[in-house]
């Protein structure tokens, strides 16, 4: 016997998935916007969902009428209705196998989110433990779950996990910056030839990757001047925090990155 990191899931060859179709409504003609329904369906009703190639459905996983919802920004909007027709997939049938594959790994991405206490960056698909397993110095090591699906010929739609490990410092920027670790910050920032350390943007309930530009050491959460995110302007950096983000405390004299 061979060891894999893969899962067959239960039936093989033999396995039928019950879906449904849903419809999307807008004027704008925007690739993004397919998936930005099924981002929505995700979060909002805990629902997978994939995008159709003509881009004008979504088909998800589920027996049950699809509540109505709307998304909308400045620039487009778009509505997605549940449009009574069921589908059952089957991976026999050729034209099912990667829709039955796709649907099945986001099925798992959401079991894996609302769970569990891994979290992630910018990817679905990549996962972190929430504590690191060893710590030595300023380095901690995480163990990484990269999670993704495959379909096997006659034998079924397999789930992979690859399992690694992310290393991140314990101390933030301005740590490296006020203690004279300027050299080591840069020895840690550009780790090979060509590519860029990550920088974990970390607001407790919400992580993010983000990348380095300057140090600002005479300029603090409070005296940043006016800053405009996302078409909304603040006073300062502390006011959007506290806007954003009021769970968490702010010190006004905190230096900036």
């Amino acid at each position: 016997m061979v060891e894999t990191n893969i899962k067959i899931v239960n039936f093989g060859p033999k396995l039928y998935f019950d879906t449904r179709y849903a419809q999307i409504i807008t004027q704008h003609d925007i690739p993004k916007l397919p998936q930005l329904a099924c981002s929505k369906l995700k979060t909002q009703m805990g629902l997978a969902g994939i995008p159709l190639s003509d881009g004008k459905e979504l088909l998800v996983a589920t027996r049950k009428v699809i509540p109505s919802l709307t998304l909308q920004d400045d620039d487009w909007q778009l509505e997605v209705r549940d449009n009574s027709k069921c589908r059952i997939l089957h991976f026999e049938n050729p034209e099912d196998t990667l829709l039955l594959t796709q649907l099945l790994e986001r099925c798992l991405l959401i079991k894996v989110e609302n769970n569990t206490k891994l979290w992630t960056l910018d990817s679905s698909r990549i996962w972190y433990e929430e504590s690191p397993f060893k710590t030595s110095g300023e380095i901690a090591a995480y163990s990484r779950f990269e999670i993704s699906s495959i379909s096997i010929e006659s034998v079924g739609v397999g789930l992979v996990v690859d399992i690694g490990t992310a290393f991140f410092t314990t101390l933030n920027v301005a740590d490296f910056f006020q203690n004279g670790m300027l050299k080591r910050f840069n020895l840690l920032s550009q780790r090979q030839k060509g590519q860029k350390g990550t920088l974990l943007y970390d607001l407790d309930k919400i992580k993010r990757k983000c990348y380095f530009d300057s140090y600002c050491p005479d300029i603090t959460c409070s005296t940043t001047g006016e800053i405009r995110i996302q078409r909304e302007t603040y006073n300062s950096l502390l006011e959007y925090y506290q806007y954003k983000h009021p769970y968490l405390h702010f010190d006004p004299d905190e230096p900036v990155a």
